[in-house]
């Protein structure tokens, strides 16, 4: 995984999962949209992040909280 200090994220930037103080999931709003950064590189695709690939290009509404990944 590679991530991004929550402390240096935007106020308006959602993170959606953290391990410590670092964020892997996170969006930032972007104009009419956002922009998913998602922190693993799927040389060996894991399950749960294929399935954080999929809902954040298949739900308008990305929310990876409420689905338990």
């Amino acid at each position: 995984m590679h991530g991004v200090t929550i402390s240096s994220l935007p106020a308006n930037a959602v993170s959606y999962y953290e391990a410590g103080d670092v964020s892997v999931v996170f969006s930032i709003p972007s104009g009419s949209g956002s922009v998913l950064y998602l922190g693993f590189d799927f040389t060996e695709p894991i399950t749960p992040w294929v399935h954080t690939l999929i809902a954040a290009t298949q739900f308008q509404e990305f929310d990876i909280k409420s689905r338990g990944v």
